[in-house]
């Protein structure tokens, strides 16, 4: 439950949630919004491997 709660407020899920934000009222941004994520997404995988 602790871990959990860690991975909720990590950076990068911070990052996501602001990043997602900033697609929702700036269009232009998402198309790199988009790298960002599937970036983020790759990271995320790469640490489930490892």
């Amino acid at each position: 439950m602790k871990k959990l709660i860690k991975e909720m407020f990590s950076l990068e899920s911070i990052n996501r949630g602001l990043v997602a934000v900033g697609c929702f009222f700036d269009s232009q941004l998402a198309k790199d919004c988009y790298k960002n994520s599937k970036i983020i997404e790759q990271r995320q995988n790469e640490k489930k491997i490892a």
